[in-house]
């Protein structure tokens, strides 16, 4: 066994990674989308942001070089809602209903459950 695993340890993790990966895509797929309502309980935004890491590559000489790689995110809109079972749930929104949906307000929305395990995989904000 050990010596299986030195020879196709790596090869083993890259095919169950793949498995996993397909499996995800095959559930998102099959499932299906349910239309739902709920309260807004608080409103978020993120700004965009732009920030600096630096990263370090060797050779195979033992040479390093650090250099800086810039990353940009996206402003980001969200609803924390409370939905009729009682839990608050994050809702992915776009800026013009952030904007002019209220605390307090009842929201539409969707989401996409996996057909085969049933995770909320998307919710996101409907149009009202």
């Amino acid at each position: 066994m050990k010596r299986f695993i030195q020879l196709y340890g790596s090869t083993v993790l890259i095919a169950l990674i793949a498995s996993l990966f397909v499996f995800m895509i095959i559930d998102m797929i099959s499932g299906k989308t349910l239309n739902s309502n709920g309260i807004v309980v608080q409103k978020r935004y993120r700004e965009a942001r732009t920030y600096v890491t630096l990263s370090v590559t060797s050779d195979g000489k033992g040479h390093t070089r650090t250099y800086p790689v810039v990353h940009h995110d996206p402003p980001e809109w969200h609803f924390l809602v409370k939905i009729k079972a009682g839990e608050i749930v994050t809702i992915d929104t776009r800026p013009d209903l952030y904007y002019r949906t209220k605390e307090g307000d009842l929201i539409p929305f969707a989401t996409r459950y996996g057909g085969m395990t049933g995770i909320p995989y998307f919710r996101t904000a409907l149009s009202y």
